[in-house]
């Protein structure tokens, strides 16, 4: 699309003209821009952030063209779009890529599922059509006009996820994505804050269907079904496993069988059998087989659906590696994202991909050509290409490319037992059985493991963000561990993120951070003087509590050409630590006589600003901050950063927010405020795995002290967990449970050491399953509740010897 029919599309004013470019990306977030001049940015304005701000910065990178709300006063030659609302102009140009497209769109919709449905769907259909997708989980008003921008002229089907939070706004998407076909995964509770009952969230889904042809769902529930009859337009196409169904599922083991009246009789097999997937892969074979695909073509897309992961994840691998694991996916737009994923990720200096050929993506040449230029953007060290799809388009790429024909091959030669430190992505087909390598990379730790949504940590920040005003600067307290997340991580997500601040507790946190390439400013809490050469050493900020602390500095800095950049803590109730307030005249005159002294900020701690019956207490201490700030920085004249809010602060105490706020347990999907704590996400999922079932007769006991007795035969499953790795013993003998193929499976006897035992008598399960010991059910909430303590001991209890997976939709 030329520039020039950009303008007209989206019914704007060409501004700042210049040469009339061929525009083919749209990018919404500068930190993705590949700098390339057929780029176009979408300066969104939002409560936070207005995008304009960004465009110096993008002109810098190589993009001339964009997008914009305000006129932009720029001495640059480059191409300027104004409108009304950027919001609405990108999704004109997302309707205007629907109308041209002459497949069908395939959307789905409803409370879980979308993702996975899209995902497979893809992998399936890939077998006798050209397929595109939603990256991601692209599903808002923003992410599905960027989706249908994906169209292309050679695409048979587009497959678009589409997510509402609010009233009013599905109908704005069904105008955008207008589907032949649907998908009704569930309704459930999920993003219901905002609707006064299911039923009213269910109509307003139900909404992207109005002009569809066909919708396929569950018959469970029976609501589902009556709001699409309603609509009188679509067929409804109904499966379940009751004779009634129109289409009827049964199954057995790894086998799944389907009976149709009208399509006959068919017979699957899965490469699991675990439960909680079948309902996806129902939706998933009616879908195909509607789209006349036959029983051989299926099967072929269901041996290539990777059952066990669903997420790009980042890992710790072996000799200092990182691994991005992102096999699940082999799509165009996948890699793109990927890469995108990688630059996030400042782990290593030195990057390596590792691809195969996109046996799912019907690739043209001059597709395959643009990819090669953006993998040449993206500040790669070497690439490893498995197959001939990409080989002779990154020959021409002025970097490091290993070629082998298979998989095995490149294992054989040995190249990657040479790998050290480095940030390693792996994007393969499933048929090139990449798993291996990452099974060759990785660090091997034992089967428990702690995994964390980034998606979900980038959520809750921007929830709390949303209470602040646009200039509060967040400081984000990644002290122990990150409360066990994985410090040196989330730190990289936040800095790409563009918080203000991190806080730690010890200087040896703040050091690996800044050996890890971390640049933000960073307050170190308990920093004692011995400290003080690696403060200076490695430009970091201690906390000042006492005149006599602050004279210890004063005496080590004054012999060197550093000054002391601190920040000053008033204890006001807390009595932890603190300058007392009548200490003010005193540390007033230390810092007159001491000029190299650079007061980043005052602050203080709150007691309780978590429990609504001591509001006058918190309302007290916030007074007597304000007094103690206000004498210094005018006996001072000095302007340094005012905080006092934690995360219950930031949630009820908004209107105190000062200068800056300090993110905590918040980022972690707890806060204090029922109503608030229902937007937020838990990133955190505890896993663990099955290590043995056994039979157990009546009278038998279980477990240490033979605390637990069998009343009566049944059947125990023994988990890789227990206290060494965080998991109580206060848990033991029932007192908890851990969710098991969707069911709850209590414990039995007591917690061990390495292993906790579970009742599974009722629960069908095998040795290598997944248990989940908290996440969203049971959440830490939950597990705190049940030990007597608070959500901060479960996450930062969880041990080291843990591994820490990240994950990104």
């Amino acid at each position: 699309m030329k520039f020039s029919q950009l303008v007209e599309v989206t019914k704007g004013q060409w501004i700042n003209q210049s040469e009339d470019l061929e525009v083919d990306h749209l990018i919404f977030d500068s930190r993705l821009s590949n700098g390339l001049p057929n780029e176009i940015f979408i300066a969104l304005k939002g409560n936070q952030v207005n995008g304009q701000q960004f465009i110096p910065e993008l002109i810098s990178k190589g993009v001339r063209a964009f997008i914009v709300e305000e006129p932009v006063n720029i001495q640059h030659e480059v191409n300027l779009c104004l409108v009304d609302n950027s919001l609405k102009a990108f999704q004109k140009l997302g309707a205007y890529k629907r109308q041209l497209f002459q497949g069908k769109v395939i959307a789905i919709t409803g409370s879980n599922g979308k993702t996975i449905i899209k995902e497979w769907l893809h992998t399936i259909l890939s077998a006798k059509y050209s397929c595109t997708k939603s990256p991601k989980s692209y599903n808002s008003q923003i992410g599905v006009p960027f989706s249908l921008w994906l169209l292309q002229n050679n695409t048979e089907l587009g497959i678009i996820e589409a997510g509402i939070s609010q009233p009013s706004e599905m109908s704005r998407l069904e105008e955008l994505i207008h589907p032949e076909i649907g998908v009704f995964t569930n309704i459930g509770s999920a993003h219901g804050e905002n609707f006064d009952s299911i039923d009213e969230k269910l109509a307003e889904k139900a909404k992207l269907f109005a002009h569809s042809q066909m919708v396929i769902c569950h018959s469970k529930d029976p609501r589902i079904i009556s709001q699409l009859e309603k609509l009188n337009g679509p067929k409804v196409i109904s499966w379940g496993f009751r004779k009634s169904d129109q289409y009827r599922f049964s199954h057995k083991d790894n086998l799944v069988n389907i009976d149709s009246s009208f399509q006959g009789s068919f017979t699957f097999h899965l490469r699991s059998d675990r439960i909680i997937y079948l309902e996806n892969i129902c939706h998933i074979i009616v879908v195909a087989l509607e789209l006349g695909l036959k029983q051989n073509e299926i099967q072929t897309g269901l041996d290539l659906i990777n059952f066990e992961e669903l997420r790009l994840s980042l890992k710790r691998g072996v000799r200092g590696n990182y691994l991005i694991d992102d096999t699940y996916n082999n799509d165009l737009e996948g890699l793109k994202l990927a890469l995108e994923f990688m630059e996030q990720q400042r782990l290593q200096e030195q990057r390596v991909l590792i691809i195969s050929d996109l046996v799912q993506s019907k690739l043209e040449q001059e597709e395959i050509k643009q990819l090669a230029t953006i993998v040449q953007h993206k500040s790669l060290e070497q690439i490893i290409v498995i197959g001939n799809q990409l080989k002779n388009a990154f020959e021409k790429i002025p970097l490091t490319l290993h070629h082998y024909e298979s998989t095995n091959e490149l294992i054989q030669s040995g190249l990657l037992n040479q790998y050290d430190n480095k940030l390693i992505l792996v994007k393969g087909s499933r048929k090139f059985h990449f798993e291996s390598i990452i099974q060759l990379l990785a660090q091997k730790t034992h089967k428990t493991r702690l995994e964390i949504d980034l998606n979900a940590i980038i959520h809750n920040l921007k929830e709390h963000k949303q209470l602040l005003d646009k200039d509060t600067k967040v400081m984000v307290m990644i002290k122990a561990f990150a409360y066990g997340a994985g410090s040196l991580e989330l730190a990289r997500l936040l800095e790409y993120q563009k918080v203000d601040y991190f806080a730690v507790a010890y200087v040896d946190e703040a050091v690996e951070l800044r050996n890890n390439g971390i640049k933000s400013p960073i307050m170190v809490m308990n920093a004692s003087i011995e400290d003080a050469k690696t403060l200076m050493q490695f430009d970091l900020e201690p906390e000042i509590y006492s005149c006599e602390q602050l004279l210890a500095y004063i005496d080590i800095y004054s012999s060197t050409p550093n000054s002391l950049p601190c920040h000053i803590i008033v204890n006001t109730g807390m009595n932890r630590l603190g300058f007392e307030p009548e200490e003010s005249d005193r540390l007033i005159q230390i810092i007159e006589d001491n000029p190299a002294i650079n007061v980043k900020s005052i602050f203080t701690h709150l007691a309780s600003a978590d429990e609504q019956e001591h509001d006058h207490f918190t309302e007290l201490q916030i007074r007597n901050f304000e007094h103690f700030a206000h004498q210094l920085t005018q006996a001072l004249h000095i302007k340094p950063l005012l905080h006092c809010l934690n995360s219950s602060g930031i949630v009820r105490f908004s209107w105190h927010q000062k200068d800056m706020v300090r993110l905590g347990i918040g980022l972690h999907g707890v806060s204090s405020k029922q109503e608030f704590s229902r937007k937020l996400k838990f990133p955190a999922q505890l896993k663990s795995t099955i290590s043995q079932i056994r039979e157990i007769q009546a009278g038998e006991t279980i477990g240490y002290g033979r605390k637990a007795k069998a009343l009566k035969r049944m059947k125990v499953a023994t988990v890789a967990i227990g206290y060494a790795d965080g998991y109580h013993r206060l848990f033991g003998n029932s007192k908890a449970f851990m969710m098991l193929n969707g069911f709850k499976a209590y414990t039995i006897g007591n917690v061990c050491m390495d292993m906790t035992m579970l009742d599974i008598t009722n629960i069908e399960a095998k040795v290598g399953d997944d248990v989940i010991v908290f996440g969203h059910k049971p959440s830490i909430l939950d597990l705190a509740q049940w030990s007597g303590t608070i959500p901060y001991e479960i996450l930062t209890n969880v041990s080291g010897r843990v591994q820490r997976i990240f994950h990104s939709d």
